[in-house]
């Protein structure tokens, strides 16, 4: 059954919220030290540079050396840095339609691009640290492209596997996508290894007549991951680190306790599901499945096998370096993904039993419960929240205004307020301005802008209450908003404040702010106005349903951000310019809002 080109709309408009978050990103970490190194866009020379040097005293990620190096002036402009992103994530889109396509035997296109599709929103749907891994440049040039080519080496393989006749440019293509990805990150190194022994396996186990063509791919790749892992940096690093071999072996004793902590998260996603509905949609051309040539029980066991020896090996890689698997949250969720590949894998390989128990379940009705499944998973819930809400883009005018003042100060030492707002999933690294000059990567950020001295500094509150000073803050139950106030030495301080004193004392304080349409809010004008009519018209609410949909929800801790004498609260709660509000709820326990204010 061909796909029809009707099902891109769909799922189109899921993928939409993802793509417009891209431009809402910053860059942090690890970007201003690359950032610092590159001379210019594109720079190749110090690119090359950075890679053999890195090889030599760090780390044989050759492929990621380079491309943070290449692309490392992308993170001055927000636009650039969106490219780049979205330029990751393009390549894992690319691989599945390249994959897709082969199964389907190259007749159309519609049926592979839908079904790309799918695999992207299930992919952003079930992915456990979305964020930090596609929407930072610098970890989406590692960790986050080096798994997408694997999708490209697989669709390589997949391309030969099915081609009558083998061209040097398909042994290329596959040697070439495995040697760039395999120097990405190690996640990808020993996804790839493993594939190319896992597909000449399979060419032999078949006699397959580009059998020899699978062995010659997979002695190159072992090439590849030889030059990545044998890398004079690799075992440098661990004496810059004070990695001693005690340490690694204590690591090594506690690696199967971390296999089984580490290697099943992907297991608890949708991806399983999604993986079973895959193979029940997708029209499978090919002729003879891994199925009908051994049985079920062999192609479930070999699924095992490989499952076992890519997220084992990369727990004890792990065990062996400065970084073991569950001290980032990053390093879990690759092998959450890459878990995700091999299910998908064993669900086409047993494609004949799916297709008997699920042949109740229509290709239509699979499609349609996939975008149940995809828009009730949390990473989807809470991209659509903070796009459709207006976080997102108060996020970005925030962001951005912070950044413009480490421009207009440039050779001067200067503060700038903490970020108060977050979205999902542009925020990518907290904070990126640390609130001591000696912490990393303070020394960066005043490289990259030409600074003196750097730090985040809390506005003072005291600037908010001069403005209200006339009145009686003692009594009970104070409410007062007072817009653009500049509490500290720059524009990064100016916010809208609301100042509000609770009848009785408490620790924590929840405001939500019911604003107007703005320009970088991706939602018609008429849509947001009814959303506002209809909170608006509510005394007080449990936050859920079309409350989240209409405002911005921050949460404010401690008695920084209380007056001492009166005990009321002084917090920001908009940025003048980004959004205009008309009504604030309070809470105290985050769950029922009570209004307070309407404009």
């Amino acid at each position: 059954m061909r796909l029809s080109w009707k099902w891109c709309l769909p799922f189109g408009v899921l993928v939409l919220p993802f793509v417009y978050s891209a431009f809402f990103t910053f860059p942090g970490g690890d970007d201003f030290d690359r950032a610092n190194t590159a001379r210019y866009l594109f720079d190749v020379y110090k690119a090359v540079e950075s890679m053999g040097w890195s090889w030599w005293v760090w780390s044989g990620r050759y492929t990621h050396h380079f491309l943070v190096i290449f692309f490392g002036d992308a993170v001055w402009s927000r636009l650039g840095y969106a490219a780049v992103c979205l330029g990751v994530m393009g390549v894992y889109f690319l691989g599945m339609f390249g994959i897709f396509r082969e199964l389907t035997g190259r007749r159309e296109y519609s049926t592979p691009f839908v079904l790309a599709l799918v695999g992207m929103l299930t992919f952003f749907a079930g992915h456990e640290n979305l964020n930090a891994t596609y929407y930072l440049v610098t970890d989406a040039l590692g960790l986050g492209i080096g798994n997408g080519i694997v999708l490209i080496f697989i669709w390589s393989l997949t391309r030969i596997w099915f081609c009558p006749h083998v061209e040097k440019r398909d042994v290329v293509f596959a040697v070439a996508s495995g040697g760039i990805g395999i120097g990405c990150y190690e996640h990808a190194a020993v996804a790839i290894f493993i594939t190319g022994c896992t597909g000449a396996a399979l060419a032999f186990a078949y006699d397959h007549k580009h059998k020899a063509v699978f062995w010659k791919i997979a002695k190159w790749i072992l090439f590849f991951f030889l030059l990545s892992f044998l890398a004079r940096g690799n075992f440098r690093r661990q004496t810059k680190r004070s990695v001693s071999f005690e340490e690694m072996l204590v690591n090594v004793q506690h690696a199967g306790i971390d296999w089984f902590k580490y290697s099943f998260i992907g297991f608890g996603s949708v991806f399983p599901v999604m993986a079973v509905l895959l193979a029940r949609i997708c029209p499978a051309t090919w002729g003879q499945s891994f199925q009908r040539r051994w049985s079920l029980i062999w192609v479930l066991g070999g699924g095992l096998v490989v499952f076992i020896g890519v997220s084992g090996a990369i727990v004890l890689v792990h065990a062996m370096s400065d970084v073991t698997i569950g001290e980032a949250s990053k390093l879990p969720a690759s092998v959450g993904l890459l878990s995700a590949y091999v299910m998908v894998g064993v669900a086409l390989g047993c494609r004949e039993s799916l297709q008997k128990y699920l042949g109740w379940l229509s290709k239509g009705g699979a499609l349609a419960l996939v975008v149940l499944i995809l828009v009730l998973s949390p990473n989807m819930q809470r991209t659509w929240i903070d796009a459709v809400s207006g976080t997102t883009a108060l996020f970005g005018a925030e962001q951005a205004r912070r950044f413009d003042v480490l421009l207009a100060h440039q050779g001067e030492s200067v503060s700038v307020c903490p970020l108060f707002t977050t979205a999902y999933p542009a925020t990518s690294f907290g904070d990126p301005i640390p609130s001591h000059a000696s912490q990393w990567p303070n020394k960066q950020i005043r490289k990259m802008y030409g600074l003196k001295g750097l730090q985040s500094v809390q506005p003072q509150k005291e600037k908010v209450l001069e403005q209200i000073a006339s009145k009686p803050l003692e009594e009970a139950q104070y409410v007062e908003y007072v817009p653009r106030v500049q509490a500290g030495p720059n524009e990064s301080y100016l916010f809208d404040w609301l100042v509000f004193k609770p009848e009785t004392p408490i620790q924590t304080l929840s405001v939500f702010t019911v604003t107007k349409n703005t320009e970088d809010r991706p939602v018609p004008e008429w849509l947001t106005n009814i959303m506002n009519d209809v909170v608006l018209a509510k005394d007080s609410f449990e936050m859920g349903g079309i409350e989240q949909l209409a405002g911005v929800r921050r949460t404010f801790t401690g008695t920084s951000w209380q007056d001492e004498t009166s005990g009321a609260w002084v917090v920001p709660v908009n940025v003048p310019g980004a959004a205009d509000v008309v009504g604030v709820y309070v809470s105290r326990d985050g769950v029922t809002f009570n209004k307070i204010l309407y404009r």
